[in-house]
């Protein structure tokens, strides 16, 4: 089962095999958010602005302290993707 968003770090960590931890800078976060949001919803860029700032506290306050109980972190930016932890180990049957 994959379970994802901000909600999963209030479930229990030890109902997980493995914990994947996929995060983006701000500014790409903003730049992926403005183009889909623009052309599939007709959003308003000041709006997708305030609200992707409001969000990104949220973010920064509530779920990004939680990256170190994950068992691989991952940033995912236009620049590259880079695998920042590792500590799960894989088994061969």
């Amino acid at each position: 089962m994959i379970v994802e968003g901000m909600s999963v770090a209030f479930i229990n960590p030890d109902l997980f095999d493995l914990k994947i931890y996929f995060y983006a800078d701000g500014e790409t976060e903003l730049m992926r958010r403005s183009s889909r949001d623009i052309a599939e919803r007709r959003a308003d860029i000041n709006y997708l602005r305030r609200s992707h700032a409001e969000r990104r506290i949220q973010y920064e306050v509530f779920m990004h302290p939680y990256s170190q109980c994950f068992d691989i972190i991952i940033k995912n930016s236009d620049e590259a993707i880079c695998l920042e932890k590792n500590t799960f180990e894989f088994y061969r049957v």
